[in-house]
Formats: C-alpha cells, sequence, structure tokens
C-alpha cells in the first residue's frame, strides 16, 4: 500500500496533478446511504448528510465519526459506506490555527477520544450526552481551540416542511411524546462545509 501512495504521487506529480497529503484534523464528508440522509438533504438543501474528522495515526488514516456510537473507522471503510465511493475533504486555514503543528494535533485527538463511545443523537438536539456527526467535529475543535468550524443554526432556520423530514420529525419527536424547539442550537455537514476557515484539499485518488 506504501509503494502504491508513493507511486501514485510520482505519478501525478509529472502529470500536473496535486494531491494533498491526509493530516489530522481534516474535514471528510460524504452523501450516506442511512434512512435518515433524506431528510437531512431535504432540510439543509445539500448532498452532504454525514462527516467525520481525519486522524493520521502513524501510517493508518483513520476517522473519527459519530454513528452509534461515536467511533474510529478505518478511512476506507467510512469512504466505501457512502454513496458511489465519494466524498470531499476540508482543512481549516493555517491562519485561523496551523494543524501541521503535532501539539494541535494531538490537542484535537485529546477532544475527539473525550466523546468516544458516546451515545448518537437521533433528536440533533445541542446537548453533552449525545451527539450528532457534525456536531461532534465543531465541538471537538470549539473544546480543543474555541475555533468555530461551521455556522451554528437554529432548527426554525431548516427547512422543516418537506415530506422527508416531516416524517422523521413525527417518528423520532412527536410519536415519542417529545415537542420539536424550533429554537433549538443545530450544526448541519453542510455549515460545516461552506466555513469560511476552511479550504479545499484533495486525495480523492491516493487512498
Amino acid at each position: 500500500m506504501r509503494f502504491l501512495i508513493v507511486f501514485l504521487g510520482v505519478v501525478f506529480s509529472c502529470s500536473g496533478w496535486s494531491a494533498d497529503r491526509p493530516q489530522t484534523g481534516d474535514l471528510i464528508f460524504q452523501t450516506s446511504q442511512s434512512s435518515q440522509a433524506n431528510a437531512i438533504k431535504e432540510a439543509t438543501g445539500s448532498k452532504w448528510t454525514h462527516m467525520g474528522v481525519v486522524v493520521v495515526d502513524g501510517g493508518e488514516v483513520l476517522v473519527y465519526e459519530a454513528i452509534q456510537p461515536v467511533k474510529v473507522t478505518p478511512f476506507r471503510d467510512f469512504v466505501r459506506r457512502g454513496k458511489d465511493n465519494y466524498f470531499e475533504v476540508k482543512r481549516l486555514r493555517s491562519k485561523e490555527l496551523d494543524m501541521s503543528k503535532p501539539r494541535n494535533q494531538s490537542q484535537l485527538v485529546e477532544a475527539l477520544e473525550s466523546r468516544l463511545g458516546q451515545n448518537y443523537d437521533i433528536y440533533f438536539e445541542w446537548s453533552e450526552d449525545r451527539i450528532y456527526c457534525s456536531e461532534y467535529a465543531f465541538k471537538s475543535y470549539f473544546d480543543a481551540f474555541q475555533v468555530e468550524v461551521g455556522e451554528v443554526q437554529r432548527y426554525r432556520d431548516l427547512r422543516l416542511d418537506g415530506p422527508y423530514m416531516k416524517k422523521l420529525i413525527y417518528e423520532r419527536i412527536t410519536k415519542t411524546g417529545r415537542k420539536l424547539n424550533l429554537d433549538e442550537l443545530i450544526v448541519s455537514p453542510v455549515s460545516v462545509f461552506e466555513s469560511e476557515n476552511l479550504i479545499s484539499v484533495n486525495y480523492q485518488q491516493i487512498l
């Protein structure tokens, strides 16, 4: 595998194609194939329905992600779960914080690992006992550095009247006797993706 990565790096370098090496702290986005994916697309107007945080551990590339429960997933396994194996990656601008520094990487990993094993939040609430994918990424960066990746919104800012979202709200909230709080804070995958603090990086073809 290491030989293949090096070989592809040489090929793309000669052809003028530029690839970025995976770096701890990179944010990876995909269109998931979960039962809630269509509702998330509908509510946010975006194809991005799941995300995680890349961590490079020695020669292994991992993704810390909030599913059930919050866990660490090999990069390839994460990608294969997404629609058409397609993903895009963003990286914090160095002027905000230099994530190439080992000290900063360790600090972020510590924040990520503090939530491992936590239950997934099917209600998408801004709470500390459960957590969802983009909230996990946002809070990990904020806890580690007080840096915001993404814009925190409220439920009322989303499109809630589509058929998929109405069904999800009924099944998870109304049917269980809960009440939807339109002022509940929420951060979506696309909100993180579109953050001005992030830049796009490309390692699509070398992993």
